[in-house]
């Protein structure tokens, strides 16, 4: 399964968006690349980011996600890196043996026809417990299986998830009417999370 180290180099080459789009979020933001939503702060302490999928017709479909932090610099933190590789960060401030990004673990297909789609993957972020250095984590998503992209897909998403109330608070479908020409690549950045000083916490397409 080497679908890991060609997400992580994609994610470093892949140049910064703008949004000229910011949406405040006090219910859940159907989002669209390029757009971001201010997440309240003071509420945030723990998120997951889940991804579900369908298998198409005739095949199964493997999609992969992961997460990298960066430093205000813009730098790449390794450390940060949680991927289906290595499912834990090993970082968490109040513990020296904890983590505050964990990811669920590898599911290798979708669910079968027009069942009801849930999470299949989860990564956890502990918002609060997150190394100071980290400014932005970017999360990610791949089409391991060979010859398929995200239009091949019917039925995907992504979303992110407030872990302690259960609310959801923005949805990104991964299919061709919401991506557009992105939807031809096997590899999409879908989301970044950053830290706004005196704001809240930014999250975007």
């Amino acid at each position: 399964h080497q679908s890991g180290c060609a997400l992580r180099k994609q994610i470093i080459n892949m140049p910064s968006k703008t949004s000229a789009n910011k949406i405040a979020a006090p219910y859940t933001q159907p989002l669209k690349p390029g757009e971001s939503v201010i997440l309240p702060h003071r509420q945030l302490q723990r998120i997951f980011i889940g991804l579900g999928w369908n298998n198409v017709q005739g095949a199964t479909v493997d999609l992969d996600c992961s997460i990298v932090g960066y430093c205000a610099d813009g730098t790449r933190d390794d450390e940060s890196t949680v991927y289906f590789g290595k499912l834990r960060n090993g970082t968490q401030k109040s513990s020296s043996n904890g983590s505050s990004i964990v990811h669920t673990g590898d599911i290798l297909k979708g669910k079968e026809g027009d069942s009801v789609l849930d999470d299949m993957e989860r990564i956890y972020v502990y918002l609060s417990e997150l190394p100071d250095r980290i400014a932005t984590i970017a999360f990610a998503a791949d089409v391991f299986t060979e010859g398929l992209s995200f239009s091949s897909l019917s039925n995907a998403y992504v979303r992110i998830v407030n872990t302690d109330t259960n609310q959801e608070l923005a949805r990104l479908t991964l299919t061709s009417a919401y991506l557009g020409p992105i939807a031809k690549s096997r590899v999409a950045l879908l989301a970044r999370l950053r830290r706004l000083a005196g704001v809240g916490v930014s999250g975007g397409g």
